[in-house]
């Protein structure tokens, strides 16, 4: 079976945006952040501790991305600094 797929747009540079890989991994990190945070106040204890965030995405993605998500979550989640 041979599947067609027609673009009926016309890509421009106004309404196309290409990511570097390191956007992309940031991109997921911030939504892992999100969503771990999100996790953390939906269940029984009704928060989230950093430091488990931040070994989440160490795992998942290495120490780099760690230090991200914790600059992440302390300047740009909670506006300090």
């Amino acid at each position: 079976m041979e599947i067609i797929v027609k673009l009926d747009r016309n890509f421009t540079p106004e309404n196309v945006q290409i990511f570097t890989t390191e956007e992309v991994i940031r991109n997921q990190v911030r939504d892992l952040v999100h969503t771990m945070m999100d996790e953390g106040k939906d269940g029984p204890v009704h928060g989230w501790v950093m430091s488990d965030i931040v070994a989440e995405v160490s795992d998942r993605f290495g120490k780099d991305m760690a230090d991200f998500a914790k600059t992440y979550i302390v300047v740009d989640v909670c506006g300090i600094g």
